[in-house]
């Protein structure tokens, strides 16, 4: 039977197979057999993204990245330009892909491509951008390539650069202007995700990704790692009110001061469904009274109250130093009508009665306490208020040095109760006491992170002969 001919199932398991193994080039080849095989394989080949190991000596990535398989892909769909319209989504980690010295020294695949036929696939590009970028002693940059790329998957409705802090240099044409000074957008014309993974902003060419914002199409915008500081930080401050179609905004890792800058970010989007923020991770002794607060957040989002469907916030780092108990609460979320769901750090949440009635999802993270009086009063609200709440999730606060320390219960670590029998015992009943009140919820519940939680379940299963009895749910 041919490969085209084969049940998409067993295509599937090939595929899958062939990227458990690393075997990037053998599915880049596939993409050139069929336009069946090729919708099918596209999406696997741009996830070929670091993927850290702990060694004792630091991260090590366990494979190289290399451009061999942008290559490949690039030469298939030189060769046969319909195989461009199946892609939907690119994804591109560029920290892990070396320059090269002139385009000869590329990596192309067994088929090569010619050099002329490359560069006649560069030939609607303007002069002086080839004259930049394809020519001197520059060097190569990968995203000269990957804006190729982009010319050459006009349905493209997602896009990932990841670790661009050497700037954009290359992709200037996507938000290049006509002759009359009006920004054009003649590439990505479909593009509804965005996702910008960053360290720093180091490189002021990363300003730009400000027109990206713009995309008139655009939906989702994930932004990581920016800083108001930094000289590549997009000039947020020029954003007019309701200028962006953005609906859902993620602002991981990120470091803003003062709050009407994020509130500008905010007011700009014209009706936002969607809000995930939490700050990077810094020195505290760094911190500043200018630093957005928690306190401050609510009324940034203001503007939003009616439409916000889900928040993401987690601003744990930003716990409060003595003296500063303006950054201890979020506050009331009873004013955002249409909320579903909602994740806030324990710390965060001042009290149950701070939740809105609309609520359906509830992720309470970061737990340094214990939750037996939080979990009562959500019970005695979802029964008293007819909450909408369908599910509930507790996850303890996690450290690398602070292991197995059981704070949502209330006891001491795994570690000093496991050493007589007395702490065993201890142990259990509180489990019991907090799965007594998972047993009284109309909704459900479930516990991470929790090694006496863990231990307390699976001993649930062993004492019910082996019955998967989870009372978390």
């Amino acid at each position: 039977m041919n490969l085209p001919n084969l049940p998409q199932e067993i295509l599937l398991l090939i595929i899958t197979e062939l990227r458990y193994a690393n075997k990037f080039g053998a599915i880049a080849k596939l993409c050139q057999t069929c336009k069946t095989v090729c919708a099918l394989v596209q999406p696997e080949l741009f996830r070929q993204g670091p993927q850290w190991l702990i060694w004792s000596d630091g991260r090590v990535p366990p494979y190289k990245v290399d451009m061999v398989t942008l290559m490949r892909f690039i030469e298939a769909v030189v060769e046969r330009p319909e195989l461009g319209t199946f892609v939907r989504k690119l994804d591109m980690d560029i920290l892990f892909f070396p320059r090269f010295d002139s385009l000869q020294n590329l990596p192309f695949g067994p088929r090569k491509v010619s050099m002329e036929t490359l560069m006649r696939a560069y030939n609607h590009f303007p002069a002086d951008w080839k004259q930049r970028h394809l020519t001197g002693n520059a060097g190569i940059h990968p995203l000269p390539l990957f804006m190729l790329l982009i010319s050459l998957t006009p349905n493209l409705q997602e896009l990932g650069l990841s670790y661009i802090e050497t700037g954009l240099g290359g992709l200037e044409l996507l938000w290049e202007r006509d002759s009359q000074g009006i920004r054009r957008y003649d590439y990505l014309p479909n593009l509804k995700k965005l996702v910008i993974v960053l360290e720093a902003m180091s490189h002021e060419s990363l300003r730009n990704l400000i027109h990206l914002m713009h995309l008139p199409t655009l939906n989702e915008l994930s932004i990581c790692g920016a800083d108001e500081h930094d000289p590549g930080c997009p000039p947020f401050n020029l954003l007019q009110p309701e200028s962006l179609s953005i609906t859902m905004l993620d602002l991981g890792a990120s470091t803003f001061t003062p709050p009407p800058l994020l509130r500008q970010i905010v007011r700009a989007c014209k009706c936002l469904k969607v809000f995930c923020i939490s700050e990077a991770v810094i020195d505290r002794k760094c911190r500043h009274a200018s630093r957005v607060k928690r306190s401050n957040i609510l009324s940034i989002l203001e503007a939003h109250k009616y439409s916000l469907l889900k928040l993401e916030l987690n601003y744990n780092e930003c716990a409060p130093n003595p003296g500063d108990p303006d950054w201890s609460h979020y506050g009331s979320f009873t004013s955002f009508i249409s909320l579903k769901v909602l994740q806030v750090e324990q710390s965060g949440l001042r009290d149950v009665p701070d939740l809105p009635n609309s609520l359906e999802s509830l992720r309470i993270v970061e737990c340094d306490r214990p939750v037996y009086m939080f979990l009562a009063s959500l019970l005695s609200k979802s029964k008293s208020d007819r909450l909408s709440l369908k599910y509930v999730r507790i996850s303890e606060k996690w450290e690398y040095h602070c292991r197995d320390q059981n704070w949502i219960l209330g006891i001491k670590p795994t570690y000093e109760l496991d050493k007589t029998a007395e702490g065993k015992a201890a142990m259990m009943e509180a489990c019991r006491r907090l799965d007594n009140l998972i047993k009284k919820a109309d909704f459900s519940v479930e516990v991470f992170d929790c090694s006496a939680w863990d231990r307390y379940v699976a001993e649930q299963k062993t004492t019910n002969g082996g019955v998967v009895v989870d009372n978390t749910a």
